[in-house]
């Protein structure tokens, strides 16, 4: 206990009452979150930008503790596509993969290796169907990069260079809105159910697959100034990250989530004393903000923002983002 009392006096140097009231609170549990308390007291270590306040109240909350193992498993998860999981760094070659798909699929290559009649048909249905020419799937590879280029520089002549996230409702359209009036004439935010026709994307990525739809946008981003593109907007593209109904609970399950799967398209955890989770069961926008905290390229890209009290966008410092929510990269776990 003689550590733990240690470590919260790290935590809250400069707070010794907050100290107290999280040394009592635990108390008062009799302990029970022992284990969590430890962890989290690791994750301050790292994230010890945050106000004392949003310590205490990660520290003193219960689902936040109970759900500590889904947080480290999240850790030490490698994004499976753009990491080498051999050497645990970025994988430029896997990037350069993702970026141009979908490729065929895996019927479309049984299909092609099989030498039965009945299956060479079958083929050329496939082939002759809309959904596989809206995927520019007949097309070869350099086609599809030059269509998708010519997207590109439409979008950066319409100054459509700004990647709009964030959890979409009529908050985040109304915050939209306010954003593309406060920069008319200088910049467009675009969300993501326009990425494809913008060249942001692939065809059809966005309907069957939005993790790679937010790899392929922000890895747009980060590559606009080397596509042979022109235009005074590529230098000032950026990702905008919304955080209307984020605090740092919310934040911190984000970041700490799978980074290769959406958590709620599977089965709820079954966690004792947890029937139904506040924020720790997280979502799709919560995977993007998972990748993009491991990848350093896209995340210094991203700028976040909020609804300010007067109903205005409020755009954060990068100081804000810290203490109030707690982002900031995610080092990629060592191999």
């Amino acid at each position: 206990m003689q550590q733990i009392k240690k470590k919260l006096q790290e935590v809250f140097a400069l707070q010794p009452k907050i100290q107290a009231q999280v040394w009592q609170w635990h108390q008062a549990q009799q302990w029970k979150y022992l284990p969590a308390l430890r962890y989290s007291l690791k994750e301050l270590e790292y994230h010890f930008e945050l106000l004392p306040d949003k310590k205490q109240n990660l520290l003193t909350c219960e689902e936040y503790l109970k759900t500590y193992l889904i947080r480290e498993n999240g850790r030490k998860t490698l994004p499976n596509e753009w990491v080498d999981l051999a050497t645990g760094k970025l994988d430029q070659q896997g990037l350069d993969h993702l970026w141009l798909k979908p490729e065929e699929g895996y019927l479309v290559k049984l299909l092609k290796a099989s030498g039965q009649e009945g299956d060479q048909e079958r083929l050329k249905k496939i082939v002759k169907s809309k959904a596989f020419k809206y995927r520019g799937l007949d097309k070869s590879i350099e086609e599809r990069k030059q269509a998708r280029l010519g997207k590109l520089q439409q979008s950066i002549d319409k100054q459509e260079v700004v990647l709009f996230l964030g959890r979409q409702n009529r908050v985040y359209k109304a915050l939209q809105q306010k954003l593309n009036e406060r920069y008319s004439g200088k910049l467009r935010f675009i969300s993501d159910h326009v990425w494809s026709s913008r060249g942001y994307i692939e065809p059809g990525v966005k309907a069957s697959d939005n993790r790679l739809s937010l790899i392929q946008a922000a890895e747009t981003i980060h590559r606009l100034p080397t596509l042979g593109l022109s235009g005074e907007a590529i230098a000032q593209r950026f990702i905008m990250f919304s955080l209307d109904n984020y605090n740092a609970k919310t934040c911190m399950a984000a970041m700490y989530s799978d980074c290769n799967r959406i958590a709620r398209s599977y089965g709820k955890p079954i966690i004792e004393g947890i029937d139904r989770f506040a924020f720790a069961y997280t979502g799709l926008t919560d995977l993007e903000l998972a990748n993009i905290v491991r990848n350093k390229h896209w995340l210094s890209y991203t700028r976040f923002c909020r609804t300010g009290a007067n109903g205005e966008p409020e755009e954060l410092s990068q100081q804000q983002v810290l203490e109030e929510y707690g982002i900031k990269e995610v080092p990629l776990p060592l191999v």
